[in-house]
């Protein structure tokens, strides 16, 4: 209807719509910056939460023996606190059919890093017949990304096309399938995704739009205007950045120059986001480009002759940077400890 204002859905539907082909233009101009492949910085903070929404309600539907939900709680607990042993001595002696169970131990494995493990009993779950759901689903997209296609190429695609052929879809799934986009660096498969959210009038949460993002940082080359043009639209529709949004924002700017390193800076202090450790490193691993990865054990002497290859502005608000969050009292990871002694030496810090 001509002159109708639009409602408060129907304009963030509007905006959002077409992300993919914004996106698709912005990664056309950074492909200009000369690329170096990723390191693999591990800061998965972001999808449990995802997962343990769906997870709790399809338990919750499921019927259970009291045995089964004392064992889906133990397997649980023990998959958060990180002991894959104890998770799988509990699951192995499972010997029923219950849904639950076995969704608890894949979480369990994935929570733990065990991805062949989670897969194998994703596995052994379909070679007995058991029913899939959503959770199901959920976190088999994620065990399969972590592999890295390791075990089958087309898996995670395959585990969409399925639950979207089921009609299981809704948005704790498409958080996952977003989740595996950022692992192999889709950068316009996780905003086809948000796009996808916006046409079925789901409304992207903080977790679909941090793991969006991580899909910039983990492309090649690394999308830094991508990735802030994704934070801006996040705040456009009404959604708070913290500092694990921010840590991978600063984790796509590796290529960037040090003007756009500054600025994320200066717009988390005028949002009051407060810095961590891991924001600290990622952030000192960009200003250094790549060279020096918290996964690369160096001598003093290698990071010192790395740091004379990175020019003085970079290695001012590198400096600069460890200083504040020494201030704040933050604790330096021993890659940011390296750094700075190596500054130091130097005569930068």
């Amino acid at each position: 209807m001509a002159g109708r204002r639009r409602t408060a859905k129907e304009r963030c539907v509007h905006g959002a719509v077409g992300l993919a082909l914004l996106c698709m233009c912005l990664q056309g101009v950074e492909h200009m910056f000369a690329c170096q492949k990723p390191l693999n910085w591990e800061r998965d903070r972001a999808g449990f939460g995802f997962h343990a929404s769906a997870y709790e309600e399809d338990a919750n539907r499921y019927e259970l023996t009291s045995d089964e939900k004392r064992l889906v709680s133990r397997i649980t607990e023990s998959g958060r606190r990180g002991n894959w042993i104890e998770a799988w001595s509990l699951f192995s002696c499972y010997d029923g059919c219950a849904n639950p169970v076995y969704n608890a131990a894949m979480t369990a494995a994935l929570r733990c890093g065990r991805f062949q493990e989670g897969v194998d009993i994703y596995k052994n779950m379909c070679n007995s017949g058991i029913p899939k759901t959503k959770p199901t689903y959920t976190v088999a997209i994620k065990l399969y990304a972590k592999l890295r296609h390791q075990d089958s190429p087309d898996k995670v695609q395959q585990l969409w096309d399925e639950a979207l052929n089921s009609s299981m879809i809704d948005h704790v799934l498409v958080g996952a399938r977003i989740d595996a986009a950022a692992v192999e660096g889709d950068v316009l498969g996780a905003a086809s995704l948000l796009d996808l959210m916006y046409k079925k009038q789901w409304t992207p949460g903080l977790l679909h739009w941090t793991s969006a993002i991580s899909a910039c940082k983990n492309s090649e080359p690394p999308s830094f205007n991508t990735s802030l043009f994704l934070l801006n639209r996040l705040v456009h529709a009404s959604v708070t950045p913290d500092i694990v949004t921010y840590s991978s924002v600063i984790a796509a700017h590796r290529n960037a120059p040090v003007e756009k390193i500054k600025a994320i800076r200066a717009r988390m202090a005028e949002e009051q986001v407060e810095i961590n450790k891991v924001f600290v490193e990622t952030y000192v691993m960009s200003a250094f480009q790549g060279r020096i990865g918290a996964d690369r054990r160096l001598s003093i002497r290698e990071a010192v002759r790395l740091a004379r290859g990175i020019s003085k502005d970079r290695l001012e608000e590198v400096a600069s940077l460890i200083e504040e969050a020494r201030r704040k009292g933050v604790k330096l990871t021993q890659a940011v400890n390296l750094v700075r002694k190596a500054l130091v030496e130097i005569g930068v810090a």
